[in-house]
């Protein structure tokens, strides 16, 4: 609540005069706030009257003789000071009225002339708005509280054309209809046009694949694209596995281990893996060429399991293996028969029928006959001689032959003089292979130790009748047992007859 003080143009403050009436103390009033012209009750302005008595000693106060309730005032320290509220103020009429502060040993008085009320109001204020249709309302207050009020008439609607609005598939659509452009009000209502309806047509299909769900093409409206009939699920696929065959790795290749696809999109399932090479295990050397006393040798090392030759070499010559010079034979090698020097000379040294040296057996011979035909001669199937040849200084040569396995044989060579003395009948002028005679060996047991053999003399080149030459033939005999003592027999002598 406003709180105006209005002092009196000449204001007496009589601080200790007090004066006696009947043995009351008649107190002065110290302040009055009101203006010399008198109290305007506004309704808002309180009024303030303070007496020079002690605050403790009041008692009421009274307005023209008539106790005011409490309640329309407030006291306040300060001597005494009573403050009273506009409401109460309002209620008494314009004049001269008596104000008494009562205290419990005297009362102090003043007059005070109220004087009517002029509202002073203040700016308007819009409460409501005038809309297009409905008037608004606006007021104003006076400073005593009083309210003026005022309408503000409607304003009208400002009419704007609507714009025509086309049908779509599901919503109507309008035209020539108006409104207000302020409050939106429908001012003339425009004419409905149907709606199209939906134009259906299909969505796309998507094929399920191994891995993703496939959806139903469904329905929609090519105009608006509302969904007609919903598209549906189709459940994946799965992968259709397939096996990638492995490969076992070599000694030189990599391998690769099993996996495997789908058939379908090519997805890798299961991934194949590198496997790295063996490598070679190599296995013992194997010999190709065989190295000897007269030539190199080769070698080889092959990988046991794919055979691939790693290694070759070759083998360096090996040494002689002497055999010591035999009384046939000079030193031979075992190995490759090559030989050094020359056989042994002395002659065979017997010990035990047996050389020391070369192993020959000791055997002795005895030649039957002794001696050949000097003259043979030559007869044909009828009876016809054709010629004769004369044999001269006669000799017998014996030898000993020894095998690879170191047996012996006895060579036997024959040495002769050969004259061809005649050639009747004889249709050429020389002749070949001149006499041929059988033998026959034996033990000393008389055992034959060879059936009867054959041999002829051999000319070393054709004669002429007259012509002389020396001529040699050899045979063998068989393998002796040393210690033994032979009979070598000749018979069956024949001359043999070959023409030139």
């Amino acid at each position: 609540m406003k709180r105006i003080v209005i002092a009196f143009a000449l204001t007496v403050i009589l601080l200790f005069l007090v004066s006696c009436q009947g043995g009351k103390l008649d107190y002065e009033v110290k302040e009055v706030s009101a203006s010399g012209e008198g109290y305007e009750a506004d309704g808002a302005s309180e009024l303030v009257i303070t007496s020079v008595a002690e605050y403790s000693k009041f008692v009421s106060v009274k307005v023209d003789g008539e106790i005011v309730d409490p309640k329309n005032y407030t006291v306040e320290e300060g001597s005494t000071r009573i403050i009273f509220k506009p409401e109460f103020l309002a209620t008494l009429s314009s004049g001269e009225h008596t104000f008494t502060i009562v205290s419990t040993d005297g009362e102090a008085n003043t007059k005070l002339t109220f004087v009517p009320h002029e509202h002073k109001f203040g700016e308007w204020s819009t409460v409501k708005e005038a809309s297009c249709t409905d008037d608004g309302a606006e007021e104003r207050y006076c400073t005593c509280g009083e309210k003026e009020s005022r309408t503000i008439p409607a304003k009208g609607h400002v009419e704007v054309n609507d714009e025509d609005v086309e049908p779509t598939c599901t919503e109507e659509g309008s035209t020539g209809g108006t409104h207000c452009s302020v409050c939106n009000a429908v001012i003339k209502v425009p004419e409905k046009i149907a709606a199209k309806g939906h134009v259906p047509v299909d969505g796309p299909f998507i094929e399920p694949t191994c891995t993703e769900d496939g959806m139903t093409a469904g329905k929609k409206c090519s105009v608006c694209g509302a969904v007609l009939e919903e598209q549906k699920r189709i459940p994946k696929k799965g992968h259709v596995e397939v096996k990638d065959p492995g490969k076992a790795p070599t000694c030189t290749e990599e391998g690769i281990s099993e996996g495997s696809h789908c058939s379908v999109c090519g997805t890798v399932i299961k991934a194949q893996e590198k496997i790295a090479a063996k490598g070679h295990t190599e296995g013992n050397w194997v010999i190709d060429k065989k190295a000897t006393c007269s030539r190199t040798g080769t070698r080889h090392v092959n990988c046991t399991v794919c055979g691939a030759t790693l290694k070759t070499e070759t083998i360096p010559k090996t040494d002689h293996d002497w055999k010591d010079a035999t009384c046939f034979k000079p030193k031979t090698c075992k190995i490759c028969g090559a030989t050094e020097g020359e056989p042994r000379k002395g002659g065979h040294v017997y010990e035990n029928h047996e050389c020391i040296y070369c192993g020959a057996p000791e055997v002795t011979i005895t030649f039957s006959p002794s001696a050949f035909p000097q003259v043979l001669w030559y007869n044909d199937d009828a009876g016809h001689q054709h010629s004769s040849v004369k044999l001269s200084n006669v000799s017998w040569i014996m030898g000993m032959m020894e095998y690879q396995d170191g047996t012996f044989t006895w060579m036997l060579s024959l040495k002769f003089d050969i004259e061809k003395v005649s050639s009747e009948n004889d249709q050429y002028d020389y002749i070949t292979d001149v006499i041929g005679f059988g033998w026959t060996l034996t033990d000393s047991k008389g055992n034959e130790i060879t059936d009867h053999g054959w041999t002829s003399l051999q000319i070393e080149q054709d004669m002429k009748i007259g012509e002389k030459k020396t001529g040699v033939t050899s045979w063998l005999w068989g393998r002796p047992v040393k210690g033994e003592h032979y009979t070598l027999t000749f018979h069956d002598f024949s001359p043999t007859y070959t023409y030139g």
